[in-house]
């Protein structure tokens, strides 16, 4: 359930992706007894003009799950994120192909 809200998660400059495609989330963690959902991420760059877009994102999508009292997120940026990090399907769809 956590990870389908994650996949309702874009990036508004990169719409033909979810965050889970381009490989921002790094961790899922969930603790029924207390109902957190720990989720370790990062962002394309330390400087993303539109992080706390999509960290809201996160926390109001994956804070709508029946059973999430919760959401912490840990934002990291090691690894640092590259285009290797995409799925190879989405790297397709968004032409990256190399």
């Amino acid at each position: 359930m956590i990870w389908g809200a994650l996949e309702s998660c874009y990036d508004p400059e990169i719409w033909e992706a979810n965050i889970v495609e381009l490989g921002l989330i790094y961790d899922v963690r969930y603790d029924e007894k207390t109902g957190i959902a720990q989720i370790k991420m990062t962002l394309t760059s330390p400087h993303c003009p539109v992080g706390e877009q999509i960290l809201e994102q996160v926390r109001q999508n994956v804070g709508s799950v029946q059973g999430v009292k919760e959401v912490s997120i840990d934002l990291t940026f090691e690894p640092p994120w590259s285009l290797e990090r995409i799925k190879p399907e989405v790297r397709r769809k968004l032409r990256l192909n190399w």
